[in-house]
């Protein structure tokens, strides 16, 4: 019945073409990142713009979105590691099928896992290894990006996502 009213709404013949606009950003194009800013604005964030501004380092990064999208999620340790999941009820054993010694969470998958000491020594980033305490992965990026270089951090991230993936 529904349908029916639907298709009987008379439409306007223009010849002009229909095109999908993303009202929220100013080029119409949709964005995780206008998505975010749209979130944060509908939650009554109150500093959304402050929040938005702190994540620029990331999504200004030069590489794939695919990264990008890893690194935001990490800063915000919301990644899919055992850690988070048996947080969530999924699963019961959580370590790091890497090492099989330490529990695997995001300090441990990206810093003080020994595979992981093994991977960063090779590439030899002009960097210090600084713990990742639990919940504190945006300021841990930060103070990385502070210490390196665009290219160098731009490396940075792609490691971390390959000792992630």
């Amino acid at each position: 019945m529904d349908a029916n009213c639907i298709l009987s709404i008379p439409l306007k013949e223009t010849g002009s073409h229909d095109e999908i606009i993303w009202h929220y950003e100013k080029k119409g194009m949709f964005s995780a990142h206008s998505a975010y800013a749209l979130a944060l604005m509908l939650e009554g964030a109150a500093c959304s713009r402050k929040v938005i501004e702190s994540w620029r380092f990331i999504w200004n990064a030069q590489v794939s979105p695919k990264i990008k999208l890893f690194e935001w999620r990490c800063g915000l340790n919301a990644l899919p590691i055992l850690d988070n999941l048996q947080r969530r009820g999924i699963g019961k054993e959580h370590y790091s099928p890497c090492c099989l010694l330490e529990l695997e969470n995001l300090s441990h998958l990206l810093v003080s896992c020994t595979f992981a000491g093994l991977v960063w020594a090779l590439f030899n980033l002009p960097w210090s290894p600084i713990s990742l305490n639990a919940g504190k992965g945006m300021v841990w990026l930060q103070s990385v990006h502070r210490g390196l270089d665009a290219q160098d951090f731009a490396l940075f991230l792609y490691i971390c996502w390959g000792l992630w993936f």
